[in-house]
C-alpha cells in the first residue's frame, strides 16, 4: 500500500518528512497514515475521533496501517499537518491525468452547497454578551498566569488553563469579525440592514458566515465550490468561502482551477 501511494505521488518523500518537534517517540510514517485517512473517507468518515475508534475495531484499518494504533491526538495531528499538502497532491494527479490524455480540462461544471460549521446554532453572541465574556475570559488567563484559581468560573467557560486560552483567542477573533461585518453593513440599502445589536457571531467558529441554510435554519455554515469536469470523473478544483451565498465565487474558482490542472477552462 505505501508503495502504490509513492507510486501515485512522487513527491511524498516531502510529504513523509513533516514538521515534527524532533522529540518524544519516532512518529508515524505519514504514507501509513494517508492510507488510513483516505480509506476512512471512502467509508464516509470524516472525522479523526471515528478513525482513532476504527483502527481498535475494523480490521482493515489494521493491514494497511501494518498494526499501528495512532492515539486520538495522532489522528487530528494528523489532519493539521497535512492540509499544506493537499493541493500538491491532488495537483500532481491532475497533470498525470492531462498528460496520460485522460482528460484535456475543456469544459467545467461550476457547483457549490452549504455545508455547517462545526459550532452551535443556538449559541451566537451579540456585541454586548461577546464583549462581557472577553472580560471575563481575559480575568481569568491573569489568575492563571499568577498561578491562581479563578474566582469565577461559568458554566460556559473552559476549566483549563490551555482550554481557556484559546477560548479567549477564539473570542477577540469573533470580535474582529463582527466589528468587520457591521462595517460592511453600512454598504447595504438601510433596508437590508441589521441593528447592531442583532447582528451576532459564533464564538465556535468565528470565521463561519451566518445565514439560512438549504433547510430554512439559521445557523453557522459555510459554502464549498467545486468545478467537475464534464468529459471526465475528475474534480478539476475545490474551495470553501466563508460566505452565505455563492455570489462572487466564479473569478477565484477559475482563477484557482487553472494552476492545479496547468490549462485554462474553455467553457464553464
Amino acid at each position: 500500500m505505501a508503495l502504490t501511494y509513492k507510486v501515485l505521488f512522487p513527491s511524498l518523500s516531502t510529504f513523509e518528512t513533516l514538521p515534527y518537534a524532533g522529540r518524544g517517540k519516532t512518529p508515524h510514517r505519514s504514507d501509513v497514515m494517508l492510507a488510513m485517512v483516505l480509506f476512512e473517507r471512502r467509508r464516509g468518515q470524516r472525522k479523526p475521533s471515528q478513525g482513532f475508534q476504527d483502527t481498535h475495531a475494523h480490521c482493515a484499518l489494521w493491514w494497511l496501517g501494518f498494526g499501528i494504533c495512532p492515539s486520538r491526538r495522532c489522528w487530528y495531528e494528523f489532519r493539521e499537518r497535512t492540509a499544506a499538502f493537499v493541493d500538491a497532491m491532488n495537483a500532481h494527479v491532475l497533470h498525470q491525468a492531462v498528460n496520460e490524455d485522460l482528460t484535456r480540462v475543456e469544459r467545467g461544471a461550476l457547483d457549490g452547497s452549504a455545508v455547517a460549521a462545526n459550532a452551535s446554532r443556538r449559541r451566537l453572541l451579540n456585541a454586548e454578551r461577546l464583549q462581557q465574556r472577553v472580560h471575563q475570559l481575559e480575568a481569568a488567563r491573569h489568575d492563571d498566569t499568577q498561578g491562581e484559581t479563578p474566582t469565577e468560573v461559568p458554566a460556559w467557560m473552559a476549566k483549563t488553563p490551555r482550554s481557556r486560552t484559546a477560548q479567549c483567542e477564539r473570542s477577540l477573533q469573533a470580535q474582529t469579525h463582527r466589528t468587520g461585518w457591521q462595517a460592511a453593513t453600512q454598504h447595504y440599502r438601510p433596508s437590508e440592514r441589521r441593528a447592531p445589536d442583532k447582528l451576532v457571531v459564533s464564538t465556535g467558529d468565528p470565521e463561519a458566515a451566518l445565514g439560512v441554510d438549504k433547510d430554512h435554519v439559521f445557523r453557522p455554515f459555510y459554502t464549498i465550490q467545486t468545478v467537475r469536469d464534464v468529459d471526465s470523473p475528475l474534480m478539476l478544483s475545490y474551495d470553501v468561502f466563508a460566505q452565505a451565498t455563492d455570489a462572487g465565487t466564479f473569478s477565484p474558482m477559475l482563477a484557482r482551477t487553472e494552476p492545479l490542472t496547468g490549462r485554462r477552462l474553455q467553457e464553464v
